[in-house]
């Protein structure tokens, strides 16, 4: 009777060290899964960009030696004048920085501090949907009101591709003037976006504008 009692106790003794192994193999496969998934969400944003092409975005921005005589229509059937100023935006992909990885989503404002009265797109290679847009020009009866700024967006900027454009602007217009963001002057800032092995990447921008 003794050793059946005994034996009983065995028994129990080994389930319950082998339900205690269970238990404790089952905890630690959680735990390490539980660990693997919070590691994964907070350390993939920084290793995948670290070892993903890195894009980069080159602005230049610069004043041209428009060949115009006064009275010449050009843009939007402008009339120039000598004292107007014409820009030539350039916007492409550093191509020592990635070789396969588009850049999306940009979105650009230039800011000229002096007023905008046209804007022309002159070349677009490997772009998707790109807009140009003027964020206020208004006329209330006798006044007269234009943006100083022009805010730039491209879906997909692919490499290898460009895109450039012209800006006129009047450094004496005598109307009102209006910029929808404020914080930089004779500058252009923003920001654009990239895909690194899933995580998507955020990036910003700013240059300054020349003057003279």
């Amino acid at each position: 009777m003794a050793h059946k009692t005994r034996k009983r106790r065995n028994e129990k003794s080994v389930k319950g060290f082998a339900r205690k192994i269970w238990e404790s193999r089952l905890a630690w496969a959680l735990f390490s899964f539980f660990l693997g998934y919070f590691l994964k969400i907070y350390l993939d944003p920084i290793i995948l960009p670290a070892i993903s092409e890195n894009p980069e975005l080159i602005i230049q921005v610069f004043q041209s030696n428009a060949p115009y005589q006064t009275g010449d229509k050009i843009y939007n059937n402008l009339t120039w004048d000598d004292r107007y100023i014409e820009y030539i935006i350039m916007i492409q992909q550093n191509m020592e920085k990635a070789k396969s990885t588009p850049i999306e989503d940009i979105h650009i404002t230039f800011d000229f501090n002096f007023s905008v009265l046209a804007v022309h797109e002159e070349s677009k290679v490997e772009v998707t949907n790109p807009s140009l847009q003027l964020p206020y020009v208004q006329t209330v009866g006798p006044i007269e009101i234009k943006p100083l700024q022009v805010v730039l967006e491209i879906e997909e900027l692919r490499p290898g591709g460009v895109y450039s454009f012209t800006v006129v602007v009047d450094p004496y217009f005598q109307g009102s003037t209006f910029r929808s963001e404020i914080g930089f002057e004779n500058a252009f800032f923003g920001h654009y976006y990239y895909n690194a092995k899933g995580i998507r990447v955020k990036k910003s921008i700013s240059g300054d504008i020349p003057t003279s």
